[in-house]
């Protein structure tokens, strides 16, 4: 137990916060998914990931297949009794069923095992823990309190990172800006397919056009940084056209009737 707690104690202290700082200059940190500066939420793909509280924004996806056996099937590869087995799996909030040690979530759709880890897996939870916990008191201790006799070298080279960020060149800022088109094209897909009953739930496109707001603010605050006025004022143009395009989706889909006129 004491190992155990080792275990977690360096890793919150030490190896989240190194591993933050060594994706810094990229929004690409916790399992390597894209940061939303603005809203402080992970990307990933199907929905986005709150590390406050280690759950999803958005219900899973996969739920929806519930009433679809072959649908389920097809996505997951279990049938309706072998997804219902595990009770973590209509949790459609938790991450990666609550076990991120024995699993992975790459697109946000669905857990699935880790292929390849440092330790290898076995039966019992307490074991992986332990044995984690002797490999980071016997390694891991003696690299961070050697790491820690350089923090003044290091706050230095993390002050000349951030003065490079704020001398980025036009061509970088623009980059930047190119770098939040794909999750609002994605979300400006889901706001108009109003045939999924998925995209038609108001509290879903309220979601989608939340997100692609902050997005656009950020977007805005980086395009003014430019120097030229002609690339400034272009990359302000396209930023407003997605804005007035966005506002002219409905939140509320009117009902689409079956009958026949």
């Amino acid at each position: 137990m004491r190992k155990a707690i080792l275990f977690f104690t360096i890793f919150s202290l030490t190896i989240l916060p190194f591993a933050n700082v060594l994706a810094f200059g990229t929004d690409n940190r916790f399992t390597g998914k894209p940061l939303d500066p603005s809203t402080n939420l992970y990307y990933y793909g199907q929905r986005y990931y709150d590390p406050n509280i280690s759950q999803f924004t958005q219900p899973d996806p996969v739920s929806r297949y519930l009433a679809d056996p072959q649908k389920l099937k097809q996505v997951t590869g279990q049938n309706l009794q072998e997804f219902l087995e595990d009770p973590q799996k209509l949790n459609e909030y938790n991450y990666t069923l609550n076990n991120p040690i024995k699993y992975t979530d790459p697109t946000g759709e669905q857990a699935v095992p880790v292929q390849q880890l440092a330790i290898p897996l076995i039966s019992k939870a307490d074991v992986v823990i332990a044995t984690g916990a002797v490999v980071v008191t016997t390694v891991l201790v003696p690299v961070i309190i050697k790491a820690a006799e350089k923090v003044g070298e290091g706050i230095v080279a993390m002050t000349d990172s951030i003065t490079a960020l704020f001398s980025r060149s036009d061509g970088e800022l623009i980059e930047k800006i190119d770098s939040f088109n794909k999750p609002i094209d994605e979300h400006i897909g889901k706001l108009n397919n109003t045939g999924d009953p998925k995209e038609r739930d108001p509290r879903n496109r309220k979601d989608w056009k939340k997100h692609i707001e902050k997005a656009l603010n950020n977007m805005k605050k980086v395009a003014e940084k430019i120097k030229n006025k002609e690339k400034r004022e272009k990359q302000l143009e396209k930023i407003q056209k997605t804005r007035d395009d966005v506002d002219k989706i409905p939140v509320v889909v009117p009902q689409i009737s079956n009958e026949k006129n």
